[in-house]
């Protein structure tokens, strides 16, 4: 339904030096590619600064990327025209909202009018924090089952992921390192990366507890800015890392059905 093909988006940042203030250019999202099949929900995870809601307001037509380009069907998105797109793509807002909760009765509420005008997909578009994630995950599961949308939510949760999404995109640092089949990203995860959020206590960035693992991943995504990271772009923190893996970058790469690897390992 919906393809994704060698997407970049930089932005520039302000940076504070001892010499004074300078501006760099950052790569948010840097060449990715990948398929929202009809009617499911998929999840780009991945720790804040990663790029996956950038990449989820790419697909919404909210930010437009510098190169690569997304279809519809086979058609460009930029070259829908803004009626049509609207029957096309819907975004949900869950942060609009976030004073008035409760019991997620105004949330469900506003899902559910997105639902009713029948769009191919609704992409959730507003940063979330942890503690709000699983509301909109099972609000958007329940909505799921009696419409014909898919639905695109990115996440910092890799449980969360895995427990509501039939399809799982990990993201760090702008780049996929695994995609596929949640249940088979579960069982048999790939990435290093993967397997390390696989085995650590759900990140979240509003807790007081965090790892130190967690805290130098978070802090390297965040300090993307300072570096350009040659190779895999994960090499830097990843224990397993060989001489190849800094020299090369790795190609997403499918390893079995519905499961595709970014990695040299």
């Amino acid at each position: 339904m919906i393809q994704v093909r060698n997407v970049s988006k930089d932005i520039r940042v302000r940076l504070e030096e001892s010499l004074g203030v300078l501006y760099s250019s950052v790569s948010v999202v840097t060449n990715v590619s990948l398929d929202i099949p009809q009617q499911v929900v998929l999840s780009l995870v991945g720790f804040p600064g990663c790029g996956n809601y950038t990449l989820a307001k790419m697909i919404a037509r909210q930010v437009r990327p510098d190169s690569g380009y997304i279809t519809f069907e086979g058609q460009k998105i930029d070259q829908i025209d803004c009626e049509s797109w609207s029957r096309i793509a819907r975004s949900f807002h869950p942060s609009v909202n976030r004073r008035s909760w409760g019991s997620g009765d105004e949330l469900k509420s506003e899902l559910t009018k997105i639902v009713e005008a029948n769009p191919r997909i609704v992409v959730c578009s507003d940063t979330i924090s942890a503690h709000d994630q699983e509301t909109v995950f099972r609000l958007i599961t329940e909505a799921h089952i009696t419409s014909n949308s898919a639905f695109l939510v990115p996440t910092d949760s890799l449980d969360l992921a895995m427990r509501y999404a039939e399809i799982t995109a990990v993201m760090w640092m702008g780049t996929i390192l695994e995609l596929g089949r949640s249940s088979k990203v579960e069982r048999y995860p790939l990435s290093p990366f993967t397997k390390a959020m696989s085995t650590v206590e759900h990140y979240s960035a509003d807790s007081n507890d965090r790892s130190s693992w967690e805290r130098a991943l978070a802090q390297c995504v965040a300090n993307a800015a300072h570096f350009k990271v040659k190779g895999c772009r994960y090499h830097p923190v990843c224990p397993f890392a060989k001489l190849i893996c800094i020299e090369k970058e790795p190609v997403l790469s499918q390893v079995e059905d519905e499961h595709w690897v970014s990695c040299h390992i």
